[in-house]
């Protein structure tokens, strides 16, 4: 379970995926769905970067805009890992007209 979890292919998926991962390579025992939860419980870089939700679940509300380049988004996203000459940041421009 742990190479599956953490190993030299893994992304650190729950407990749930974790499970059907196990079972696809062959492996099955009756706790195995309990064990996986609590082993993507303890895991302690699952843990440190888990998604935390913010905001309660809502319904979607589309934009709309009248007219081309009306309403823009910009967004400037976190320091990236260092790329080809120093860049650091990702900054995404979206037109809410035709996104």
């Amino acid at each position: 379970m742990r190479e599956l979890h953490e190993g030299i292919c893994s992304f650190h998926t729950g407990g749930r995926s974790l499970a059907t991962k196990v079972v696809r390579a062959g492996y099955y025992w009756p706790t195995l769905k309990t064990e996986a939860l609590d082993f993507t419980k303890r895991s302690k870089r699952c843990q440190e970067f888990a998604d935390i939700p913010c905001i309660l679940p809502d319904n979607l509300h589309s934009l709309s805009s009248p007219w081309p380049f009306a309403m823009w988004g910009i967004y400037i996203l976190r320091p990236l890992p260092k790329a080809l000459e120093a860049v650091k940041y990702l900054q995404v421009a979206i037109d809410y007209f035709t996104k």
